[in-house]
């Protein structure tokens, strides 16, 4: 009996991973349809932990509605260095936990994700990682360049991520694509809201 129910149980998360990415790239095919255009400003909270607690307090749709409503930054200088970094909602609380397992367990073999590098030479950012003595390590390079968006109907800008060169043949994260824009606030510089998707799990409608 123990392998009919260990099949069961499988085919059971299969259909509700599916059926929750089906819901995730619906959801992005209707709201890049509506053509939102960037806005010359942005309402956001002064401060970069008012916004960031803003952030974690919203839903996958609204995030997504606020990244196009974004605009990519006039140069890629002017976001060289360290960024830290949080995961946000994916509609659900499976799909939020599928997303943390990938990217912390898999993605960071065990290491919790931390953010983004963009290295001084422009062209490459690497992720960055915590490792268990609490250092910060960093891994998976991508190549950066500054273009049309893939989700934004208008072709306006974003700042592209493409981890194909620096990964193997075979490699999950081979098909990655990331994209990002940014928050500028008024007082505190800007934070960074981004996008990413792999071509296996539905591409960047998921």
């Amino acid at each position: 009996m123990i392998i009919p129910l260990l099949f069961k149980a499988a085919a059971v998360t299969t259909a509700t991973l599916a059926t929750f990415t089906a819901q995730n790239m619906v959801q992005t095919f209707m709201v890049c349809r509506e053509n939102i255009k960037p806005p010359t400003t942005t309402s956001l909270p002064d401060s970069v932990d008012d916004v960031v607690n803003q952030l974690q307090n919203m839903k996958r749709k609204e995030l997504l509605e606020l990244y196009l409503s974004s605009s990519a930054p006039v140069d890629l200088n002017s976001i060289s260095g360290q960024w830290d970094g949080i995961l946000l909602d994916n509609n659900s609380l499976i799909m939020t936990s599928v997303t943390k397992f990938i990217t912390n367990q898999l993605f960071g073999r065990g290491n919790p994700w931390t953010g983004k590098v963009f290295l001084e030479d422009g062209k490459t950012i690497s992720n960055r990682f915590k490792s268990n003595d609490g250092t910060i390590e960093t891994n998976h390079k991508a190549g950066v360049s500054l273009g049309p968006s893939g989700l934004d109907n208008n072709n306006n800008d974003s700042v592209n991520l493409n981890y194909e060169s620096y990964q193997g043949l075979f490699s999950l994260w081979r098909s990655m694509k990331d994209e990002i824009r940014i928050l500028q606030l008024d007082t505190d510089g800007g934070i960074l809201i981004g996008f990413g998707s792999m071509a296996w799990s539905g591409g960047k409608l998921n």
